[in-house]
């Protein structure tokens, strides 16, 4: 016995005695049927599936959305007369002078421009982490979402402060004035310059989430360039014997290591709640 004589003879249509395979209208679909003298009332297509609730996701998100272009406005009106400035933050990156130069200049705007960037860095950072979380499984809704982004954007900045302060104490400790001067314009080129860079990749998963993992590696990459570029030129004002050498791994252990392990400890508590 074929399949379709089978079906023919065991399936039942009450609903205006339809032959097999000629439904042509909605109407003309069986509600039930019997299968070995069993009767099934309840058929798939006519209960669908179930509903779910869509992840949000960072660059749908209205919050997040409003506070990117926040950032990027700030960044136009504070950046766009100073390239010059962008040539002394070049650098900042790697310049030690033992004396202080005659013509070094900080105004205002210098300061207004470094904070908006270091708020720019900040913002990226948070944003990627973010991205990292959802990449790792974590659902959020839409509020769960900007609560997350603005907790996050706090968590990097806070995190940056700490730093600002540990290393001027360090500095003012152990070097001169005008080198831990130095120092710590170094430590705000490295992280500006380190925000331009991470700029393209936040903005692209923002809209593209498929290409999280090699941007996330890419933005890894870009932060410990910048590490060590700072680490190197604090090499360079620190060592000045073997001795030396000893208080530098302290440093690295506890400002360097310490800290960010302690930031990553804090993201993933903060994602086992969303874990789906």
């Amino acid at each position: 016995m074929s399949v379709q004589n089978y079906l023919e003879q065991t399936i039942t249509y009450p609903l205006n005695n339809v032959p097999f395979n000629q439904h042509s209208h909605p109407d003309d679909a069986p509600t039930e049927y019997w299968i070995t003298g069993i009767k099934h009332t309840t058929i798939g297509y006519t209960s669908g599936l179930s509903a779910h609730q869509r992840p949000e996701l960072p660059g749908y998100n209205s919050g997040v959305l409003c506070l990117v272009l926040a950032m990027l406005l700030a960044i136009v009106f504070n950046v766009r007369h100073y390239g010059r400035f962008f040539k002394t933050l070049i650098q900042n990156l790697w310049s030690v002078r033992v004396r202080t130069n005659l013509f070094d200049e900080h105004t205002v705007n210098e300061t207004r421009i470094i904070v908006t960037l270091v708020c720019q860095t900040c913002i990226c950072e948070a944003l990627l982490i973010v991205a990292w979380m959802i990449h790792s499984g974590c659902t959020f809704t839409s509020g769960e979402l900007t609560a997350t982004v603005a907790a996050t954007c706090l968590m990097t900045g806070a995190y940056y402060v700490m730093q600002l302060a540990a290393y001027r104490t360090v500095a003012y400790a152990f070097t001169s004035r005008n080198l831990a001067h130095q120092w710590m314009r170094g430590f705000n080129a490295t992280q500006t310059l380190l925000g331009f860079g991470l700029l393209v990749p936040t903005l692209v998963l923002l809209f593209y989430p498929a290409a999280t993992a090699p941007l996330l590696i890419l933005a890894i990459f870009l932060y410990i360039i910048a590490r060590i570029v700072f680490i190197c030129k604090g090499f360079r004002i620190f060592y000045h014997n073997l001795f030396s050498l000893i208080y530098f791994i302290l440093y690295l252990c506890s400002l360097e290591i310490i800290p960010l392990l302690i930031v990553y400890q804090a993201v993933v508590s903060i994602s086992r709640n969303f874990l789906s």
